[in-house]
Parts: structure tokens; sequence; C-alpha cells
């Protein structure tokens, strides 16, 4: 599957949930060094950099670190002329309806899963009930690597999963569209994790 076929596919998904997806031409990133490939609309709005699922591929989605700074610095998100107050910096394949980035990832374990489930009960809203384990390495790796949090506290970076992490309903059989980031929490006031 080509990169411009995952965009595709994964706005094919989005628009069932009643999102709004632009793509391409259809919106302006100015004065940022660059453009994810998505920009994303509903109760919350998502810049997200698509990747085939392939590891190198899924491995050089982490410049959307670069355009969380950008945003957080200089950058402005225009769509028809105006300004969007941009949330989440996003990454996503076409697997992240199925719970996953990496084409070849590794089924966790029944002993793992077990564990899963109880913080799950215990925490929700943290992390999804279920991860593959080479997809929750890449999202952990991502958040070390942004450290410049200063001055960065109004936006959330991770990655687009769905619903199948945690058992929740589907739409018609389709997955919930569903982000797993990390942000800032005023109460205490600290970076966590946020499944939502």
């Amino acid at each position: 599957m080509k990169e411009k076929e995952v965009t595709v596919s994964i706005r094919d998904w989005l628009e069932h949930f009643s999102f709004a997806v632009y793509t391409g031409g259809e919106f302006n990133v100015v004065n940022g060094r660059g453009r994810p490939d998505m920009l994303i609309k509903k109760c919350w709005c998502g810049a997200i950099e698509v990747k085939r699922s392939k590891g190198q591929d899924v491995v050089r989605a982490t410049k959307i670190i670069d355009y969380a700074k950008d945003y957080c610095s200089v950058a402005k998100y225009i769509v028809d002329g105006e300004e969007q107050r941009v949330t989440d910096f996003l990454v996503a394949t076409e697997l992240s309806m199925y719970g996953r980035l990496f084409d070849d990832d590794l089924i966790i374990t029944e002993k793992r899963k077990a564990k899963q489930r109880k913080f799950y009960a215990r925490f929700p809203y943290i992390e999804p009930v279920i991860e593959w384990q080479r997809t929750a390495d890449f999202i952990r790796s991502i958040w070390r690597e942004w450290r410049e949090r200063k001055g960065m506290e109004s936006i959330n970076i991770g990655v687009l999963y769905s619903s199948v992490n945690d058992d929740q309903a589907t739409l018609n059989g389709i997955p919930y569209p569903k982000r797993f980031v990390m942000h800032f929490s005023k109460s205490p006031q600290r970076w966590v994790q946020w499944w939502a």
C-alpha cells in the first residue's frame, strides 16, 4: 500500500465518524518547516503524520515532533483562510484502525494482557487495555525525544489508535478513533499519558 492510499483509508475511517478531514492543498501551514499529511477536526483538532506500516516508514514519522515544536513557536495552520487551534500532533498508519502502527508488530503475551487489564481497571484513560509491543515502544520513544516541553503545554503528542485496544463499542462494526497522547495536566501540574 502506498502512502497516498494509506491517507485515503485513514480519511475514510475518520469521515465515518464525522471528522472534517483536510489533506494536501486543503490546508496550509504558515511559517512552518513542513506540513503534516492531514489535519482533522471534530471536538478537537489534530495534525497527523501518515506513514505506511513498514518499520522504517513509521520511524520517519518522528518528524511530528518538529511540527509540534514549530506550532508552539511560529507556525499557523490555516483552513479556508481561518487559523485553526491544533490540540494534537499524531502519527497514524493504515493499521491505526486495528490498534497498532507496525505491520510486523509483536502480540503481547497473555500474562502482559492480564497485567494491562488490571492496570486499566484501576486507572482508565491512562493507557489502552491492550498494546502491541513495537507500537508501545515507538510511542514512548517519541515522548522521550520530545524533551523541549516548556511552552508546549497547550498541545498533545502521540498516536492515533482505535477502540479495539480496550474492547470498546464500534459504529457499524468499525472501531472508534482514539488518541494515545502525552499531555499537560493542570492538576497536579505535570506531563501525563492520556487515552481518549
